[in-house]
């Protein structure tokens, strides 16, 4: 049996268009994870066409980071899944 346990926090912003837009963050004590969710009730796609996050950690921290897939590339062209 495998358990996960974590704490979510969910973060409610808008842009300047004040388009609505949630930053998902999950931590558990061995992990973090955040997402972009983007809460509409209509069919619009989104792209975001940058991306800025960083990182600063202490001195001493370990870390483990999984490098990212190309997409697509996968079993049946469906990766990452």
């Amino acid at each position: 049996m495998n358990t996960y346990d974590a704490n979510r926090q969910v973060f409610h912003l808008q842009s300047a268009a004040r388009r609505p837009m949630d930053i998902i963050f999950q931590i558990s004590n061995d992990g973090v994870a955040f997402r972009y969710n983007f809460p509409n009730l209509d069919t619009s796609v989104f792209r975001l066409t940058a991306e800025a996050s960083s990182f600063n950690f202490l001195p001493g921290t370990r870390a483990w980071l999984q490098p990212m897939s190309v997409a697509k590339t996968g079993r049946e062209s469906v990766n990452p899944c």
